[in-house]
Order: C-alpha cells, then sequence, then structure tokens
C-alpha cells in the first residue's frame, strides 16, 4: 500500500501582502481538501484496526503463535500509521487558521 499524500502549503515564507485573495482562497480550500482526505484516511484505519481485532478474537483460540504475532505487528502498524496521519491533521489545521485569518483581514478591507 502506498502513502497517502496530504497537501500542506508552507506558510513561513509567504509575504501576505503580496498574495491576492483569490490565491489565499484556493490555498485554503486545498488544504480544506486535505483536512478531509485525513478524515477519509483515519476511517481507513478505523476500520482496519477494527477488522484485525475481530480476525484476532476470531483466531485467538486455534492460531499459531506467528499467526497471532502477525496480527499484533499489523495492529502496531495501524497505529503508527493513524499516530502520523493525526500530527498531519495538526500541522493541517495550523495552516487553515492561519489562512482563515488572512481570509478574514481580506474581507474587512
Amino acid at each position: 500500500m502506498t502513502k497517502p499524500y496530504f497537501y500542506i502549503p508552507n506558510l513561513n515564507y509567504w509575504k501576505w501582502d503580496r498574495l491576492t485573495h483569490s490565491f489565499i482562497k484556493t490555498q485554503y480550500d486545498k488544504t480544506l481538501e486535505a483536512f478531509t482526505d485525513t478524515e477519509i484516511e483515519l476511517g481507513r484505519i478505523d476500520a482496519d484496526v477494527e477488522k484485525c481485532r475481530q480476525e484476532i478474537k476470531g483466531e485467538w483460540a486455534t492460531g499459531s503463535v506467528q499467526h497471532m504475532r502477525a496480527f499484533n505487528d499489523r495492529l502496531a502498524n495501524l497505529r503508527t500509521e493513524r499516530k502520523g496521519i493525526e500530527r498531519l491533521r495538526v500541522k493541517i489545521r495550523g495552516v487553515l487558521d492561519r489562512l482563515n485569518v488572512e481570509l478574514s483581514k481580506e474581507i474587512k478591507v
């Protein structure tokens, strides 16, 4: 499976006084779409975790040790993947907040 790609603009070097309202709005929309994609990805991971837990419950009494370790390794990988996406969500949320502030300034002027 390939890693998902989420769009996060780097706002550090932007010269805000030179940017147009439409550019900021476009970046906001792209970033909001990425935030929505993270929500979808987290839902997929949660479904995979639940499926893996159900398989563990079904195989617990009859499965071999190697089989159970494989399930536990899969759960650990899913937890790691989820943690990474949650970190990205925090970054995306910060970018969205900053873009929203700049959009609000544009409207007031």
